[in-house]
């Protein structure tokens, strides 16, 4: 795979790591699919 575009995969995911870090530690997702508004 390409450098760069492997680069960018693994920021991602040390993002979605950060997000889920940051998140309380019961992930109730739903909770927060009704929250959204529409």
């Amino acid at each position: 795979m390409d450098n760069k575009i492997n680069t960018w995969l693994e920021d991602i995911l040390r993002s979605i790591d950060e997000i889920f870090d940051f998140l309380p530690e019961k992930r109730d997702f739903l909770e927060f699919q009704k929250d959204l508004k529409r």
